[in-house]
């Protein structure tokens, strides 16, 4: 019965330790299969490096094959071939350089010689407008010359005719003036422009030599007269308004040449409207309408009475 006991007690130690064990075995059991994993994992990637190495191993031999013909290749090669090759090399490339350079300087003698000649075909478009100009010039002169030429040819009977043509006018002005009221006063005017009387006898007076009265209405027709010929020369009409400013100052009015004057002035019909300025009360008695100007005050004051 001991035995027996001792034996069941060493079946059951080994039981435990069998049913541990088997625990321990059930654990171990993924980690195997992982590593089993693992080494699968690693045997492939052991086999695709392998492979790899035997490619390697491949280019290696080719490349050691060209290595040692590109080897034999340079044994034969000439090194003063080389070094000659370089040296041209190093030649062409200065060449080049300076070609460059000699090609840059010629552009930008290029562009001077450019800009030259437009400066050149500018001034000679200048010159020669000025060449045309001076042409033209030359014969406006020509031209200038004969026109001075042919007036000067024709100058004296221009102005016969137009002393002749102011002797008229004047004469013409003069006789509206006097009217029937006063002798016939005949004017003859030289080449100087200068006015002298001729009488019905034939004899020629001076102006000095006339009454003051006479001298007035002469200068006075003298100036419209030459008025009128400036005036239609200018605009190709007569003198359309006349203005007097102190026509009577040197007259008087005892011998009645201020009222002479006035009837002579009135009598002008061939100019539309005559202004006077004056201070003489008889000579303003003739006007058709008066506007008279005082000061009054300090100030200047405006009547107009007809």
């Amino acid at each position: 019965m001991t035995e027996l006991q001792k034996n069941f007690d060493e079946l059951k130690s080994l039981h435990i330790t069998a049913n541990r064990a088997v625990s321990n075995l059930q654990q171990l059991t993924p980690r195997i299969e992982d590593i089993r994993k693992q080494v699968t994992e690693k045997q492939e990637s052991l086999t695709k490096f392998s492979v790899e190495v035997e490619a390697a191993q491949e280019e290696e031999k080719k490349l050691q094959k060209q290595l040692d013909e590109t080897q034999e290749e340079i044994a034969k090669f000439d090194v003063t071939e080389l070094e000659s090759a370089r040296k041209q090399q190093k030649n062409a490339f200065t060449d080049q350089l300076n070609a460059k350079h000699e090609l840059d300087i010629l552009e930008k003698r290029k562009t001077d010689l450019a800009s030259r000649v437009d400066d050149l075909k500018e001034r000679l478009d200048i010159t020669q407008k000025k060449i045309e100009r001076k042409e033209k010039i030359g014969k406006l002169l020509e031209v200038i010359d004969r026109i001075r030429v042919a007036y000067r040819s024709i100058q004296p009977k221009l102005r016969s005719e137009f002393v002749t043509y102011l002797q008229r006018t004047v004469q013409q002005v003069l006789d509206s003036l006097v009217g029937d009221v006063g002798p016939a006063l005949n004017i003859k005017i030289d080449e100087t422009y200068s006015p002298f009387v001729s009488s019905e006898e034939g004899y020629e007076r001076e102006v000095s030599n006339l009454s003051g009265g006479e001298r007035t209405l002469l200068a006075f027709a003298y100036r419209i007269g030459l008025g009128q010929l400036i005036m239609q020369s200018r605009t190709g009409h007569g003198l359309y308004m006349l203005l007097l400013d102190e026509p009577t100052e040197s007259l008087g009015r005892e011998d009645g040449s201020v009222d002479r004057l006035a009837e002579a002035v009135s009598r002008l019909k061939a100019i539309e409207q005559i202004i006077a300025v004056t201070h003489n009360e008889a000579f303003a008695e003739k006007a058709d309408h008066v506007i008279r100007i005082e000061k009054e005050a300090g100030a200047s004051q405006i009547f107009i009475e007809k």
